[in-house]
């Protein structure tokens, strides 16, 4: 867990693996730089520039938030004129906070798909096996606002697999009905449940169509 409100990272060129500088941020106010078991929690969009899902303390100790942090295109600081906490934001059809997004698609024209992530939606459970507190959200990374997704399932913390198929953005789920995969459709605003179905919680997805 973290101790301070501080994003750290460390910027490397790839195109030869050489050492750029070691980045450190505390004016955000948020914590903890990607989750390792989500490659898709650092991204670069379309106008290059480079977003970092920071996932906090997981809730577990007020004060050490989650947010959203930024790399402008050609800059190698943290842009301070960013800021995007997910403690303190409203979420358009949650009915308690929110405590981080655990997994995130990003799309295009500033639109990121994810799993947010809300003990407030199973207080009185501390088992994250069982605990559904996995909610499917679109974020707005341009006017910072995060939706529920109406009509898919919550999961626990573990089935959160996330990708594309086909132009349909897959949300892997653990739910009280079936382990398995459910999709939603950004164009048409259409869901599937139970697309398919798995043994054991969906925690990773990868799809080989365009």
């Amino acid at each position: 867990m973290p101790v301070e409100n501080s994003i750290e990272l460390a910027l490397y060129n790839v195109s030869d693996d050489s050492f750029i500088k070691r980045i450190r941020n505390t004016s955000l106010g948020y914590c903890c730089p990607s989750r390792p078991i989500d490659n898709q929690s650092i991204f670069v969009d379309e106008n290059g520039d480079m977003y970092i899902n920071c996932v906090g303390s997981f809730g577990y100790i007020p004060g050490l938030d989650a947010g959203i942090a930024r790399i402008k295109k050609g800059e190698t600081e943290i842009d301070e004129n960013y800021k995007f906490n997910l403690n303190s934001a409203t979420v358009d059809g949650l009915p308690c906070s929110l405590n981080m997004i655990g997994k995130c698609q990003y799309t295009s024209d500033g639109i990121m798909y994810g799993y947010g992530y809300a003990i407030g939606l199973d207080p009185e459970n501390t088992n994250t096996y069982t605990a559904r507190t996995g909610v499917p959200v679109v974020v707005d990374l341009n006017k910072k606002t995060v939706k529920v997704i109406k009509g898919l399932p919550l999961t626990n913390g573990h089935g959160m697999a996330m990708g594309i198929h086909k132009g349909k953005i897959v949300y892997g789920s653990a739910n009280d009905s079936y382990n398995g995969f459910c999709t939603y459709d950004p164009v048409t605003g259409d869901i599937e449940t139970k697309a398919i179905t798995v043994t054991g919680f969906p925690s990773f997805f990868y799809s080989f169509e365009k």
